[in-house]
């Protein structure tokens, strides 16, 4: 029950699965609208129990779009078409309300790849993410990937 003052903000419903699991490896969550793509990386990184010390990036398939740390470094794919942006400079909530799903990569040597599907925007009275559900093991860190 909300307290007075309390303010009803808004949270996306995710479930991120670990691609090529067998069995299946997944979590559900809900976290808060308004943070960067940095924010969900740590809140993912913590979700499935990474470490979080490798780089990540987002794909936006339909989009032509990746969302990576990029460290203060230029991409050196000169050739693609697909637009770069930093991660802790984009907020989650455009994408998140019109995209259904995207991956989620940790890692680029394990090449860790995880489909994240947009479930539901939901009411939310929290500052912090919330874990729902969730289905097998954290993996282990460099280890080589999902079939190492």
């Amino acid at each position: 029950m909300l307290q007075i003052g309390e303010q009803i903000m808004k949270a996306y419903q995710l479930k991120i699965e670990l691609m090529g699991a067998k069995p299946a490896i997944w979590r559900r969550c809900v976290i808060p609208a308004n943070i960067t793509f940095s924010n969900l990386s740590m809140i993912l990184n913590k979700v499935m129990g990474w470490d979080g010390t490798h780089l990540f990036e987002y794909e936006f398939d339909s989009r032509d779009l990746r969302i990576l740390e990029m460290r203060g470094e230029e991409s050196d794919d000169y050739f693609s078409k697909v637009e770069e942006v930093e991660a802790s400079t984009m907020v989650i909530n455009e994408l998140m309300e019109t995209e259904d799903w995207f991956i989620y990569t940790y890692d680029f040597g394990d090449d860790w790849e995880h489909v994240i599907k947009v479930e539901k925007i939901v009411p939310y009275d929290k500052r912090y993410p919330q874990g729902l559900k969730y289905k097998g093991p954290n993996m282990v860190e460099d280890c080589g990937g999902i079939w190492g």
